[in-house]
């Protein structure tokens, strides 16, 4: 087996090489009529853990036992060979953002039928403007409620929490703040906080290769500490909006002489000021999401093929954010493929390649806001290279 069994392997497995080529072929087709039915059935959005395209129902793990990863993580202009961020003569490459960081993530198995799991991230998105250090952690309990036979899948229910934060979120070019022009805007201590609930089936098709289903949602808390603004030279304020009459400012750095104004409150007749939620950067959101994967392994390789599809609904933001005539997007697609070579018992090898439609959008759902949803109108991917081992 793959480590010491093939992560996602089989749990009280049932043999099918005696299926016949037309019963395959059934569940296939009966696997994807349920895949896009779902689909069809969601009116709402998505948000999703890394990696959610890799849910298996079967852990294959006897208890306290289990598995491990430790990745880097990347995007830059070298790795993007196939210039998967291009598609914009302006806005494209590394003024999308470079990525670079690395996760560790492992589970084990406390029965046969519970599983627990977890992981840590550390991310730097950077551009030429701006950049930004992520941490990012989630953890997750999972359940198999059945053994696939025959038709049956394995059914496994699972929840799970993660979330992400930052020091600062920067926006390092012009905006506004109603009618007020700025030069930089400077959030802090943004995060995101998300609890999530799935239901995963898994099929094994043979002895060497399986089929995954998954759907599931949850809800999400984005949140921030403190808005700042930078006017002029050099001159950053802290600033506040107690309603969408009123944006106050009280100058936190700059020489005094060269900004002249050391606070100011604004008033307005009409709500043209960003509110308490400083233009909804501070928001709740539900989400919905649909996906799946196939499997294929044996004693030495293994191969992972999945995809994920997802809708946000973000309270009040894209509605926003449209009446404003900026840019929105409240749903995205992801692929992500893996190539696993075992190089010495239970210790493989593995490369990961990640491609979504829409730039890290679900994943980071602070970064996501009035200042910074143009940026997501570009595709974007990620490279991971690291270890996998059981234990």
């Amino acid at each position: 087996m793959w480590c010491v069994q093939i992560p996602g392997g089989h749990l009280d497995k049932v043999s099918h090489t005696r299926r016949r080529a037309v019963g395959r072929c059934r569940l296939l087709f009966g696997a994807a009529a349920l895949l896009f039915w779902v689909v069809g059935s969601f009116s709402g959005t998505v948000l999703a853990a890394p990696l959610d395209e890799f849910l298996t129902a079967q852990r294959g793990y006897p208890p306290m036992h289990g598995e491990f990863e430790v990745s880097l993580d990347m995007m830059n202009g070298t790795i993007d060979f196939a210039d998967i961020r291009g598609g914009n003569a302006t806005y494209a490459g590394t003024n999308v953002g470079d990525y670079k960081g690395a996760h560790i993530s492992g589970g084990i198995a406390l029965t046969h039928r519970l599983w627990i799991d977890g992981s840590l991230w550390n991310r730097v998105l950077q551009t030429p403007q701006e950049s930004m250090d992520i941490f990012s952690w989630h953890a997750g309990i999972q359940y198999q409620m059945t053994v696939n036979l025959g038709y049956l899948p394995a059914l496994a229910v699972r929840f799970s929490g993660w979330g992400n934060s930052a020091k600062d979120a920067r926006k390092g070019t012009s905006s506004s703040l109603g009618n007020v022009p700025v030069n930089e805007v400077d959030v802090k201590s943004p995060d995101d906080k998300q609890m999530q609930l799935d239901l995963i089936g898994t099929w094994n098709i043979s002895e060497k290769d399986t089929v995954s289903l998954f759907v599931g949602g949850g809800t999400s808390d984005v949140n921030f500490k403190e808005l700042f603004a930078s006017m002029g030279k050099g001159c950053q304020y802290r600033v506040g909006s107690p309603s969408r009459y009123e944006l106050t400012g009280e100058l936190v750095s700059g020489d005094p002489g060269e900004c002249q104004v050391l606070s100011f409150d604004l008033n307005s007749p009409t709500p043209k000021y960003p509110g308490p939620d400083m233009f909804r950067i501070r928001y709740q959101a539900s989400y919905y999401h649909i996906g799946g994967m196939y499997q294929w392994f044996n004693d030495a390789w293994r191969v992972r093929l999945g995809t994920r599809y997802e809708r946000i609904s973000r309270d009040g933001v894209d509605d926003d954010l449209r009446d404003a005539g900026l840019p929105s997007f409240d749903s995205s697609l992801t692929a992500t493929g893996e190539v696993g070579y075992k190089v010495y018992k239970s210790y493989a090898l593995f490369l990961r390649a990640q491609v979504m439609n829409h730039q890290l959008l679900g994943e980071i759902p602070f970064s996501y806001n009035r200042f910074t949803s143009s940026k997501f109108d570009q595709q974007y991917g990620l490279v991971n290279f690291g270890i996998q081992g059981g234990f």
